[in-house]
This record gives C-alpha cells, sequence and structure tokens, in this order.
C-alpha cells in the first residue's frame, strides 16, 4: 500500500465522521413545541373524530348573528323601540304575538342580514349567556379582534352551525334586513330595519341556525372580565394561521398583537434550548402538525389581542418575514446530543471500541 493510500485511509474516517456532522447539523425534523402568544386574529382547522365545543357558557354584553337560516325565539312580550340606560318603561308599542316561536329569516337575496341581541341596558349585570357551539372536524374557524376593545368576531366555516342563547332579563333586539313570522303590528308597512325590545319567557332559550356552510358572530363581552374560549382545555387542530389582510394595500401581515412577544418552548428537553422570541412584524410559521392542539384561548377586554397556547408536534416550525425565514425544528445532532439514553450508548461504544483496539495491540506485540 502506497504512502498516499494510507493517507486517505487513515483520512476516511475523519472525512466520514464531519459529512455525518454536516448532515445531521442541518437535518431538521418535527419536534415537539409549547408555544405562547397574544395575537389579533387565528384561523384553525379543526382535527380529530369528534365535535369540539366553542364557547361553551359565555356571558355577553350583546351579540349580533349574520349568515344565519333562522333564529326561534319565544318572547313573553315584545315591544317596538330599544330600551334606554336609566329607563323602566317599555320602548312603545307592544306587539301582538301570533304564534309562537317567532322566527327571524333572512329577506330573500339578502347577504348582509343580521339580528342584535343586547342585554339590558338599564341594569349593568345584565348578560346574554351563549351556551356551546360545536365545531365538527375538518371546519374551520377564525377568531378575530376589532377597533372594539370588547369586541371579537367568530367565525366558523365548512359546516352548519346552531346554538342556544339565554336571556333571563329584558332585552333589545335590533334586526335588518329580516323577515320576522309570528308578530302583528299596526303599522301597514315593515321598515327594513327595525328596533324591538322584550323579554323571553322563562326557561324558554333562543336558538339560531346558520347557513349551510358558514356563521358569523359578533359577540361583545364584559369590560371587566376574561372569558375562556375553549372551555375543554383542548382542542386538536391540523392548522393554524396567524396572519392578517392590510385593508389599505391588500398584502397579508402578521396578526401577532403589537408591543407583545411570541414564545418557543422545547418541553421535552426542559431548560437544555433557549426559548425563542418572535415580535411583530414578524410572522409565525407552522404545518404538518401531528398531535397538536389548542391548549388555551382567552380573550380579555381589558388587554389587547386574544391569548393562545398550543402544544404538538410539528415538522415546520419558523419565524420571520418573507425575506428571511428562521426554521425552528430541533436538528438531528440536537436530538441526539440532549438525549441521554444516546449519549450512554456513544460512549459505551467509544469505550468498547478504544479497549478492542488496545487488546488487539497488545495481542500483537506480544
Amino acid at each position: 500500500m502506497t504512502k498516499r493510500n494510507k493517507l486517505i485511509l487513515l483520512a476516511l474516517p475523519t472525512l466520514v465522521v464531519i459529512l455525518v456532522l454536516v448532515v445531521i447539523l442541518n437535518w431538521h425534523v418535527s419536534t415537539r413545541v409549547r408555544i405562547s402568544l397574544t395575537t389579533d386574529k387565528l384561523v384553525l382547522r379543526l382535527a380529530g373524530q369528534e365535535k369540539a365545543r366553542i364557547l361553551d357558557s359565555v356571558g355577553l354584553k350583546s351579540l349580533v348573528i349574520e349568515k344565519f337560516e333562522s333564529i326561534k325565539l319565544n318572547p313573553e312580550s315584545l315591544s317596538v323601540g330599544n330600551l334606554e340606560p336609566g329607563s323602566t318603561k317599555r320602548a312603545g308599542t307592544e306587539l301582538t304575538i301570533a304564534q309562537r316561536p317567532i322566527v327571524i329569516t333572512p329577506r330573500d337575496g339578502r347577504t348582509q342580514s343580521n339580528v342584535t341581541f343586547e342585554a339590558d341596558p338599564t341594569l349593568p349585570k345584565s348578560a346574554i349567556m351563549i351556551d356551546s357551539i360545536n365545531a365538527q372536524p375538518q371546519s374551520e374557524v377564525s377568531l378575530e379582534t376589532t377597533e372594539e376593545l370588547t369586541d371579537l368576531i367568530l367565525r366558523i366555516d365548512g359546516q352548519r352551525s346552531s346554538g342556544h342563547i339565554g336571556i333571563n332579563d329584558r332585552f333589545n333586539l335590533d334586526v335588518d334586513h329580516t323577515s320576522i313570522a309570528g308578530v302583528a303590528t299596526r303599522q301597514k308597512e315593515s321598515r327594513p330595519a327595525t328596533s324591538l325590545s322584550g323579554k323571553l319567557v322563562r326557561a324558554s332559550p333562543l336558538e339560531f341556525v346558520s347557513q349551510q356552510d358558514s356563521l358569523v358572530l359578533v359577540l361583545t363581552f364584559p369590560a371587566e372580565t376574561s372569558s375562556v374560549l375553549v372551555p375543554q382545555g383542548h382542542l386538536p387542530i391540523s392548522l393554524i394561521k396567524f396572519e392578517t389582510l392590510d385593508g389599505q394595500s391588500g398584502n397579508t401581515l402578521s396578526s401577532l398583537t403589537k408591543d407583545t412577544e411570541a414564545e418557543i418552548s422545547f418541553p421535552d428537553y426542559g431548560q437544555k434550548f433557549t426559548k425563542v422570541v418572535v415580535k411583530k412584524p414578524d410572522f409565525i410559521f407552522l404545518d404538518n402538525l401531528e398531535n397538536f392542539s389548542v391548549e388555551e384561548l382567552t380573550f380579555n377586554p381589558g388587554k389587547k389581542g386574544i391569548l393562545v397556547r398550543l402544544n404538538g408536534v410539528a415538522n415546520r416550525i419558523s419565524s420571520g418575514s418573507k425575506g428571511y425565514i428562521k426554521d425552528h425544528r430541533l436538528s438531528v445532532y440536537d436530538m441526539i446530543w440532549n438525549d441521554h439514553k444516546v449519549i450512554a450508548i456513544f460512549a459505551v461504544f467509544c469505550w468498547m471500541l478504544g479497549t478492542t483496539g488496545a487488546c488487539y495491540k497488545l495481542f500483537k506485540e506480544a
């Protein structure tokens, strides 16, 4: 064997080790992460095999229902005009209830029909209670804040949704581009928009049913309380986005709340890896989710944004802008170096290799 071949043979293990090291340092794999952030908007797609509950027993000051097919209510009384703060009188002419339940439907050809229920403004602690809305697997749920700190827009696409609303006190009812069946009025012609006030029969919640594939609710929460939007504390998802559209330019922007920090940590490795911190205007991208779930969705009107906590495995975990995206998945090297079992096996292997080499040399010289 020539000297050159001996040098090549001697250098070959080193070259192989360097090559392997380069590969495992740059080979990123699916990683379990825990993410905590505050966002102005999120869109998620439900996973799993069972329906998930959204907004279970949430108290509201008012509720706007859009994209509905029908709303049924059983009022004890119903009058023209709204209740005003500081007034205990009925707002106007009492309507004759011809049949129960009263049914509110969109007018033919109207796509912007909406109905607003407002808790009695003469009673500061009066509230509207919305029972759980079930979201089916593969349906998409979006939550978005507005300029009003107490308002939140909920949209569910890909399913027909329904729900119940309980109102114990009197309430205001505003209808726009709708038809009301079951009431009679002295007015010869109905107006395009009507303001009413009423009170439901005791223990008789109203029921709403959405259009075939979509439901939109505008929720107004009490300013002094925070509300948990995922009552079961675990919502399996297959997709989640934190993006919004700029109303002026039409560009896609990060929906992370301004002046807040998003934190990405690695729960399987304790404190071995530093938390990743992301701030607006950077995006957070998550994709190819496995056993991924929303652990918390909380809306606090006293603070900006929606608090979100996520946990699960993803094959894409990155952040940044369109010009620079950073991959936050762990590499094979990270996982090997921080796995005690792998380190122990590697140590035993090195010990056996060294011992075998030493024994071979001793027996050869003997």
